[in-house]
Formats: C-alpha cells, structure tokens, sequence
C-alpha cells in the first residue's frame, strides 16, 4: 500500500538511530491496524469471503478474523521498516 511507504519515508526520516526506526514501524503496524478496525470493515470481509471461496477456514493457524488483522500487521510494519531503513541509510549516508 502507499499508505506503508509514505509511512516508511517519514520513519526513516525523522528519527535519529536504527532501533528508533524499528520502533517507529512497529508503532505504525499497531496504529494502522486500530485504524483498519474502526475504518474498514468492509475490507475485512471481502478478505474473509475470499479465503473462504478458495476453502480455507484458518489462515496462519488462527481464525480469519484474526488472520486479517496479523496479515496487515505485518504488512504495514515490514514495509514501513524496509522503507524507513533505506531512507535512513541514504540519510545517514550524507
């Protein structure tokens, strides 16, 4: 999504040491995820409808609902970390 990777150059950005970067990513995850909660609902369901037309009824070994919310998770963090490292290379590198 491009919402991770505008994330990911501000993470990378503004913060001043690498664990700092981790930190700010794993916070976007959580913030992201409280926001896809009580924003998109919609989204959710389309994600559970699909799994379960290809017949999955557990994703990740976990209920779909659940299995949702860990695929974004993971989603908005790695991308955002990935992103916000290289910004913060090519930073520290000038």
């Amino acid at each position: 999504m491009k919402i991770h990777i505008v994330a990911g150059i501000l993470i990378g950005y503004f913060n001043a040491a690498w664990s700092m970067v981790f930190v700010a990513a794993l916070l976007w995850g959580v913030f992201f995820c409280a926001f896809m909660l009580r924003s998109y609902k919609g989204r959710k369901e389309q994600y559970m409808d699909k799994l379960k037309s290809l017949g999955k009824e557990k994703q990740f070994g976990l209920a779909l609902r659940h299995a949702y919310y860990v695929n974004e998770f993971v989603s908005a963090t790695g991308i955002s970390y990935l992103i916000g490292m290289v910004v913060y290379s090519v930073k520290s590198a000038m």
